[in-house]
């Protein structure tokens, strides 16, 4: 006995339950069953049930179909026990041979004794171990006892029927692979062979081995010259992707051994009904129409890769593992997007990459949002796992941004477009009449959406930054006095955290807010911030960030003012802040200025502070005086 591990028959594993379903003979599911591509729906077991009280009938009818039955089943090297249903307690095996004589001679036990009549002879007409037997009235503990023999003699075909499959598919799978170096190799056709063993180890509870099956067929994928399989493999073999007179997708490999091609698919698809948004998890994806298509060798690659990715996660969550699924389908949408990239506006329309990722992402969060937040919080740090939600959400950002950019470009995106269907968000936006509003509306919704799934993950960090684009957003809409409130915390927990590249950028933010609320103290307490990290303080985010400090000019260049930076403090408190906000950073090189009113924008910026207007000596100074920092 032992755990699932994956290893195949080559490790004891005890499954405790197993599924069974019981079928007539000539239900339509076993036709063919013996076609290699249908090993995996062989029975395991076929029964036989007796049901027959009369010695005459069974010498005359019930025999003879069952001889012929089972030379049909031996003939056939299938599994097979016959199932004899007596009417009464029929066997007596465990009475005295006394009792039993007694009874012979009692009419009462007349009825009986034909049964076990029958019973009996099958058992000599057929193989005893083959043979197995239920009452229908007897005792409850004679019935207890009958029913644990049946489980275990079904259990003992089990076995022996799983083990027969098996090892007749390593058989197979090995003749195929050794003919990988002949020209035409399929990959198809060893895909379904390897898929069939995968589905047998379904059957019999072995998750992880059903598993493993399709990591070794996605390494083989990759490794033959598929366009990027999720499971990068290095080889010795290169290859390079050609196109046969037949239009399937050949693989040409450069090796020691005489050229070869190997049939891959047909092409990469993405111009059928659906594809752009068609459901990437659920029954839909792991259609038997598309293993049809792989065993004809007509699927595309986007389909193919979409069912192996779906059959993957279908296993990872039969293991109780959305987390490694939300994983997998990360990894899944950025590789087939790379995979689209080179083929845009070739062979797929313009930005038919950026719908498809959206579409994908959105598609995987609906369906792994209830399944990870109803697992349990991460035994290390308590948090949730919803920041593997967030990253599919943010990656759907993305490609909505990427949207948006090209709605600013004034890209023709109708016919990807007409491509989606209406239930799409991102056909609303190419449908309305501002579709740059729209656009920009999704891109903050998904931007809240991540954010919030971030928090719940303790992802701090993320969060801020995510902020500070929703403020970004909320400035391009000139609602300043929304995004007020995000940038200040931003800049609060950038401060307090030491993260310099987000506090440079949340601070130039707050300070273009808060001019354009007219807050002029504040605005001039954010700028001597930003003037200070402009001379390189210490802290923060490592050498990296200090190297792409900027001066305090090319800061302020940053900030979209009109006419010029002056703040002017209105009375003595105010100057006293003021004293008080310079005194709280350090500020390069200051210079005095008398009678500068005029502010150059180019290769230097200054920024005047009008402390005090000329009313003699003491605090107020003894004339105009302005400060300019470099």
């Amino acid at each position: 006995g032992g755990d699932d591990d994956a290893t195949g028959t080559n490790s004891s594993v005890v499954v405790p339950t197993v599924d069974v379903e019981f079928v007539r003979s000539d239900d339509d599911r076993l036709a063919q069953v013996h076609a290699p591509a249908r090993w995996h729906l062989r029975p395991w077991l076929h029964l036989y049930v007796v049901v027959c009280d009369d010695n005459d009938q069974y010498k005359s009818e019930v025999k003879a179909a069952l001889r012929a039955w089972v030379h049909k089943m031996t003939d056939k090297g299938n599994e097979w026990l016959i199932l004899y249903v007596g009417g009464g307690d029929d066997d007596h095996d465990d009475v005295p041979v006394e009792s039993k004589l007694r009874a012979a001679k009692s009419m009462a036990a007349m009825g009986s004794t034909l049964h076990r009549s029958v019973w009996h002879k099958i058992k000599s007409d057929f193989r005893r171990d083959r043979c197995i037997k239920l009452t229908i009235d007897g005792s409850a503990t004679k019935h207890d006892e009958q029913w644990a023999d049946v489980r275990a003699s079904f259990v003992d075909s089990f076995n022996y029927s799983f083990s027969s499959n098996v090892h007749a598919y390593e058989r197979e799978l090995k003749k195929i692979e050794q003919q990988r170096n002949v020209p035409g190799w399929n990959f198809c056709k060893f895909f379904i062979i390897k898929e069939g063993l995968s589905f047998v180890y379904q059957r019999a509870g072995m998750i992880k081995a059903a598993l493993k099956q399709y990591i070794e067929l996605e390494t083989l994928f990759a490794a033959s010259g598929g366009s990027g399989g999720d499971a990068a493999s290095t080889t010795a073999t290169t290859a390079s992707r050609s196109s046969g007179s037949s239009g399937r997708s050949e693989v040409t490999a450069a090796t020691t051994t005489p050229s070869v091609s190997v049939i891959l698919m047909q092409d990469f698809g993405g111009r059928d009904e659906g594809d752009i948004d068609a459901p990437v998890l659920g029954a839909a994806a792991v259609s038997q129409h598309y293993r049809d298509e792989i065993h004809k060798t007509k699927i595309s690659e986007l389909h193919f890769r979409r069912y192996l990715f779906a059959q993957q996660c279908l296993l990872l969550l039969l293991l109780q593992a959305p987390d490694a699924a939300a994983r997998k389908a990360l990894h899944y949408v950025r590789s087939t997007v790379r995979l689209m990239v080179p083929l845009v506006e070739v062979s797929l329309p313009a930005h038919y990459h950026h719908c498809w990722c959206y579409s994908a992402c959105m598609s995987l969060v609906a369906t792994l949002t209830p399944l990870l937040q109803t697992t349990t919080t991460t035994a290390s740090s308590g948090s949730s796992n919803d920041y593997l939600l967030a990253d599919l959400v943010v990656v759907a950002r993305g490609a909505v941004r990427e949207i948006l950019n090209a709605i600013d470009s004034n890209s023709d995106m109708a016919t990807t477009a007409k491509l989606l269907s209406e239930k799409n968000a991102l056909r609303a936006i190419f449908s309305s009449e501002v579709p740059r509003d729209a656009a920009d509306s999704l891109f903050v919704s998904l931007t809240k959406h991540a954010a919030t799934l971030y928090a719940h993950s303790d992802r701090v960090r993320i969060v801020q930054h995510l902020n500070v684009d929703i403020a970004a957003a909320l400035l391009r809409a000139s609602n300043h006095a929304a995004a007020l409130p995000l940038l200040a915390a931003a800049v609060a927990v950038s401060r307090a955290e030491g993260w310099l590249l987000l506090l440079r950028h949340c601070l130039r933010l707050l300070a273009c807010c808060q001019l354009h609320l007219g807050l002029r103290d504040e605005y001039l307490h954010t700028c001597l911030q930003l003037l200070a990290l402009g001379g390189g303080g210490a802290g923060g985010d490592g050498d990296a960030e200090q190297q792409g400090s900027d001066s305090a000019a090319t800061q302020l260049l940053a900030l979209p003012v009109a006419d010029s930076l002056t703040a002017v403090a209105t009375d003595a408190t105010a100057r006293g802040e003021v004293r008080t906000a310079m005194s709280a950073f350090v500020v390069p090189t200051v210079r005095c200025v008398r009678d500068s009113h005029s502010y150059a924008y180019g290769e230097s910026v200054e920024l005047e502070l009008l402390l005090s207007p000329v009313r003699g000596g003491g605090d107020d100074g003894g004339g105009d005086c302005s400060m300019t920092f470099d």
